[in-house]
């Protein structure tokens, strides 16, 4: 029995370690301020599993979060961070080459959003549309 409980521990423990340690990117774009080089990127954004939308990550500067991913045609989104209510606190989204990020604990009278901040992003592995 004490044989039997140490297996199923060791299985329980070990399983989640696993599946973590194999995280293949199926997608990943980068993004860097309008205005400077490829070489300095601000923002890498993965998608580990098209089929599962929670299965992609966001890094922005040291900052490494889980995110949940939505696709549209040409539109992306990384939604992640929750805040008040169980609602994602930031957005990144990228349509053609342009990626916008939000804030949305930043909403004005109207609770429209509007992005605070801008970027050039590409996806890496790809034939980029965006010159450098």
């Amino acid at each position: 029995m004490n044989l039997y409980c140490y297996a199923v521990g060791v299985m329980i423990f070990v399983t989640p370690i696993t599946s973590m340690a194999i995280d293949r990117v199926v997608k990943e774009w980068e993004c860097k301020d309008r205005w400077s080089s490829w070489d300095d990127i601000r923002i890498n954004a993965v998608v580990l599993d098209e089929a599962d939308e929670w299965n992609a990550k966001i890094t922005i500067g040291e900052i490494k979060e889980i995110a949940m991913f939505e696709n549209n045609g040409l539109y992306r989104k990384w939604s992640y961070g929750v805040g008040k209510g169980l609602r994602f606190k930031y957005a990144l989204t990228i349509e053609k080459g342009i990626g916008s990020y939000y804030e949305f604990e930043s909403t004005g009278k109207s609770g429209k959003v509007d992005p605070s901040r801008f970027f050039m992003c590409r996806q890496i592995g790809a034939e980029s549309m965006w010159p450098d």
